[in-house]
């Protein structure tokens, strides 16, 4: 009898972990992304004027649709020549709000980006921040494009790669659009816009998402991707997720399965984010 009420047992606590497993199964993520950001050191160089050095960045914002996002960047322990830069105070730069926007650097490749553009103004007129360093006033002006990895992978962090040196960057536009470059005007050469370019290596981890399991409130990670593969006319942020009769065989949506009496036999269907 004591082996037959242990096996009862057994079987009571396994269908309860199975009811908590689909349970978690069928949570859902949708809505926008959170994330933080950080990275080390950033460089702004510009032609005809010194290099800027910011140790470290932190930064958040949100990814608010399929292409489009915000984020707010502190930089910190920044300097030129021995000159403490900032805005917020000595040495630290803390940037204007800026808007993100993703797109294609080579289609052909696969390789998508992300460009940085300042919310409070045209990208001939706006700024992205402005600041002094010890009595040199520097205000940055235009947009920036960075290079997103990885592509259709579902995680909770994502690497943004700025590359640029000697005024020039090394991405200035998304194919198809227009020339997206940096500008720096300084009050030591006045009335001058100078080409500009950032080097810098952010990586952003995205938040964990409050959920309901049962009567209980859990954190969940929040994979997201960029996806190449479900619009072809752009590159999308959203989140790969199981879902009967879809699009794609694998749980990072980048293989499309084959279809039956047109019926599709995928088993994880790509959301964008909305």
């Amino acid at each position: 009898m004591k082996r037959i009420a242990l096996m009862a047992v057994a079987l009571v606590v396994m269908f309860a972990m199975a009811v908590a497993s689909a349970s978690a199964a069928k949570i859902v993520i949708k809505g926008p992304a959170p994330f933080t950001a950080s990275s080390g050191l950033s460089k702004l160089s510009t032609e005809g004027l010194p290099e800027i050095e910011c140790k470290t960045s932190s930064a958040s914002g949100t990814l608010t649709s399929a292409t489009k996002g915000e984020v707010l960047v502190t930089f910190h322990e920044c300097a030129t020549e021995g000159k403490k830069c900032g805005n917020v105070s000595a040495g630290t730069i803390q940037t204007k709000p800026l808007d993100t926007t993703v797109g294609w650097i080579n289609k052909a490749k696969g390789e998508a980006g992300v460009d940085f553009i300042g919310k409070t103004g045209e990208k001939t007129n706006g700024s992205e921040a402005e600041f002094e360093c010890e009595g040199l006033a520097v205000k940055v002006k235009g947009s920036v494009i960075g290079k997103s990895t990885p592509t259709n992978v579902m995680a909770t962090e994502g690497k943004v790669t700025l590359v640029g040196k000697n005024g020039k960057q090394e991405i200035e536009k998304f194919e198809g659009g227009l020339k997206d470059t940096l500008i720096t005007e300084a009050s030591l050469l006045p009335g001058s816009e100078l080409p500009s370019a950032q080097n810098q290596t952010a990586t952003e981890t995205f938040t964990p998402i409050e959920a309901k399991k049962g009567t209980k409130t859990v954190f969940l990670p929040d994979n997201v991707e960029l996806n190449t593969v479900n619009n072809p006319a752009t590159p999308e942020q959203g989140r790969c997720q199981k879902a009967k009769h879809a699009k794609y065989t694998d749980s990072n949506c980048s293989v499309i399965a084959a279809e039956k009496n047109g019926v599709k036999k995928g088993k994880y269907e790509f959301e964008p984010i909305s």
